[in-house]
């Protein structure tokens, strides 16, 4: 029996960095926050949302935000 051995590289996987993400959003007229997220702070006038999220990706951040406050759309700028 003859076992076909491969070379093995050595590779190094770099995951995402954490880095800070400011999101915009509109919220509805009336909402509530919830949860207790770590890594993120709101700021909220009139229906216009901001926030400033600590995570690895911008889809992640905006996970992070839906967990605590209800988003009608996304503001890209």
């Amino acid at each position: 029996m003859h076992i076909k051995m491969s070379k093995t590289t050595n590779k190094i996987i770099k995951f995402p960095e954490l880095r800070e993400y400011k999101v915009e959003f509109i919220v509805p007229e009336i909402c509530d926050m919830r949860g207790n997220e770590d890594g993120i702070r709101f700021f909220i006038e009139g229906n216009i949302g901001t926030a400033l999220v600590m995570e690895r990706s911008l889809e992640r951040a905006k996970n992070k935000i839906c967990n605590c406050i209800e988003v009608e759309e996304w503001i890209t700028i």
